[in-house]
C-alpha cells in the first residue's frame, strides 16, 4: 500500500501520485548536516565569543587560536574551528517563498559533542553511546517533526508537499552517520516513518509525499567504532548496528572527497568507490572536512618517542636512541608521500631528559633520556576551502540550492597561489562525476599545497609535561607514555604511513 493515513502512521516511501491541482504541488528538501567527530559549531562560536576580538588591533580570526587549548579532550569541540559541514549548512538556502521547490536545513553536531557541554571522551573515543554515530541519526529524526510542522504552517493550506527530498552531508564519523541515516530512510525505518507522519499531522491533505535522498555528500568518511565486537579497535571496518552500505537507488547522487594525506591508524577510510565517484584530494582529514583554526602551530612527534637510562654525565646525543632517531628521520625524509609537507617545516631529532631518578645500584647518578623525530611549523586552514568548493559543485549539480560563496570574506577567500589549484581540483571533480579520469596534481602543485596541508598523524600523546632540554624547561613537548594503546597515541600513523581503506560494504 503506497499511501499513508494519519491514524496508522504508515509513511509512503515509494512512488506516489499526488491528487489535486498540480500547480499547487511543492517539493520540500531537507538538508541534514552531520558534523565530524569532536566538531560542534555552537561550541566553536562560544569559544570565539570569549576571544578578545578587536583589542590591541587583533581581529577575530587571529584571536581564535589563542583561545584554544589543544590537548584537553573534554573541550576539543570548543578548540576547533568551523568545518565545511557547518559552512555548507550556512550556504543551504532556506527558501520561504510560495514557490516550488524550497529547502530547510538541520545541523547535527559531531560525535562526542553536545552543545554547551563538555565533550564526551568515551563518545569521541569509541563512537558509540549518547553522542555516538547512531545516536546522532536519532537526534536528526527527533528534529524532523518540528521542521515539517513549521513548513506546513507557513504554507497555510496553499499547496501540497508531494515530494520530500533529503540532502545528507557528513564529515568523518558524520559521514558514517549520513550513510546510516540514508540506509534508515531507504529501509523505511519505523522511527523515521513515525517522525515524518507526526510532522504531517497538521496537513489538510491526505496524500503523503514521495520520500527519498536526493544527494549524499561525504567528506573523508570514517567509522572508527570501538566496542566488544572488534575488541575495542577502531581500526576495524565498522561497528555492530551501523549500516554503511549504499545499495543502488539509495540516493540520486553520491559523492565523496577523500584525504590523500590522512595516515592515522584510527582513521581508516570508508570508501564509496568504485560504485560512486570518490575524489582523492591532497590533505589530511580536516584539510578536507575543515575544522582547523585560521592559524595553527604544529609541534609533533613523527616517530614514536624512545627512552633509555644513562649516567648523568653522558650527553643525550651519545645515547643509542638518539642514533636510532636520526635513522628514523632519514626514512621519513625519503618518504615521497610526506615530502611536500616536510618541505614546509623543520624536521629534526630532539632529545630531553629528567634527572629525578634515584642513583643506580653502583651509586652513580643517572637520568632517563627520551628522543624522537619532531616536526615544527605554522600554517593556516585555507586548503579546506578548496574541498568546500568542490562539494558545492557536486551538490549544485544534484539540484541542491546553495548561496553564492562570498569570495571577499576571510572565512571563504583563498590566497592567490591557491586559486589555480582550486580551479584544478574543481575540474577534477567535474571530470570524475561525468565518468572520466581526472588528471593528478603535478609535483609543483603538491609543493605549493604542502605549505597548507596539516600533519594529522603523529606520535604525540594526549597529555603534556615539563621536560628539561638545552638548559630550559619546556612545556610544549607532549608527555610520551610507554603504553601503545589507541588511548595513549590516538593519532599514531598506520603501518608505513599508509592509510587503510575499506571498500564499499555490500548490503
Amino acid at each position: 500500500m503506497d499511501t499513508m493515513t494519519h491514524s496508522d502512521k504508515t509513511v509512503l516511501f515509494e512512488n506516489n501520485s499526488a491528487s489535486g491541482d498540480i500547480s499547487r504541488n511543492r517539493v520540500l528538501s531537507i538538508g541534514i548536516f552531520f558534523d565530524g567527530s569532536g566538531n560542534n559549531a555552537n561550541n566553536t562560536l562560544k569559544r570565539l565569543e570569549m576571544c578578545c576580538s578587536g583589542e590591541k588591533g587583533r581581529d577575530r580570526l587571529s584571536d581564535s587560536a589563542d583561545a584554544a587549548r589543544p590537548g584537553d579532550i573534554s573541550r576539543c569541540s570548543y578548540d576547533k574551528h568551523y568545518t565545511n559541514i557547518y559552512r555548507l549548512f550556512t550556504l543551504y538556502r532556506a527558501e520561504e517563498g510560495n514557490w516550488n521547490p524550497f529547502q530547510r536545513g538541520l545541523y547535527i553536531s559531531g560525535v562526542g559533542t553536545h552543545s554547551g557541554q563538555a565533550d564526551s571522551i568515551s563518545g569521541f573515543a569509541i563512537g558509540e553511546g549518547k553522542s555516538g554515530i547512531i545516536a546522532k541519526t536519532d537526534e536528526a529524526i527527533a528534529a524532523l517533526p518540528a521542521i515539517l510542522r513549521q513548513v506546513i504552517r507557513q504554507m497555510n493550506g496553499e499547496g501540497q508537499i508531494t515530494r520530500l527530498a533529503f540532502d545528507l552531508f557528513g564529515f568523518s564519523r558524520g559521514a558514517a552517520a549520513a550513510r546510516h541515516f540514508a540506509n534508515r530512510l531507504f529501509a523505511q525505518d519505523p522511527a523515521l516513518a513515525a517522525a515524518i507522519a507526526e510532522g504531517f499531522q497538521e496537513a489538510t491533505y491526505r496524500d503523503m509525499p514521495t520520500i527519498g535522498t536526493r544527494f549524499l555528500g561525504l567528506f573523508d568518511g570514517v567509522a572508527g567504532i570501538a566496542n566488544m565486537t572488534n575488541r575495542f579497535d577502531p581500526h576495524s571496518p565498522h561497528g555492530s548496528g551501523l549500516h554503511l552500505s549504499l545499495p543502488s537507488g539509495i540516493a540520486r547522487r553520491v559523492f565523496q572527497i577523500a584525504a590523500a594525506h590522512e595516515y592515522r591508524y584510527n582513521f581508516c577510510l570508508q570508501s564509496v568507490a568504485p560504485d560512486y565517484p570518490e575524489l582523492v584530494l591532497p590533505g589530511a582529514h580536516s584539510d578536507i572536512g575543515g575544522g582547523y583554526n585560521p592559524q595553527e602551530d604544529e609541534y609533533l612527534f613523527l616517530s614514536q618517542p624512545q627512552f633509555t637510562y644513562a649516567s648523568d654525565d653522558t650527553p643525550d646525543e651519545m645515547t643509542e636512541i638518539v642514533r636510532q632517531a636520526h635513522e628514523q628521520r632519514r626514512v621519513l625524509q625519503n618518504n615521497p608521500a610526506l615530502e611536500p609537507l616536510l618541505n614546509s617545516g623543520e624536521l629534526k631529532v630532539e632529545s630531553w631528559h629528567d634527572d629525578w631518578l634515584p642513583p643506580s645500584q653502583e651509586g652513580l647518578a643517572r637520568k632517563r633520556v627520551g628522543a624522537a623525530v619532531v616536526f615544527r611549523r605554522s600554517l593556516n586552514n585555507d586548503w579546506a576551502k578548496i574541498a568546500l568548493r568542490v562539494m558545492v559543485d557536486a551538490a549544485q549539480e544534484a539540484g541542491v540550492m546553495l548561496a553564492k560563496i562570498d569570495e571577499g570574506s576571510p572565512e571563504f577567500s583563498l590566497p592567490p597561489e591557491l586559486a589555480p589549484l582550486c580551479d584544478f581540483a574543481r575540474e577534477q571533480g567535474r571530470r570524475l562525476r561525468s565518468g572520466n579520469t581526472p588528471q593528478p596534481f603535478s609535483q609543483d602543485d603538491l609543493h605549493i599545497a604542502g605549505r597548507y596541508l596539516h600533519f594529522s598523524a603523529s606520535w604525540s600523546a594526549v597529555q603534556e609535561a615539563f621536560v628539561w632540554r638545552d638548559g630550559n624547561w619546556l612545556t610544549t613537548v607532549s608527555k610520551s607514555v610507554r603504553r601503545e594503546t589507541f588511548l595513549s597515541y590516538p593519532d599514531r600513523p598506520d603501518e608505513g604511513w599508509t592509510r587503510t581503506i575499506y571498500p564499499l560494504a555490500k548490503p
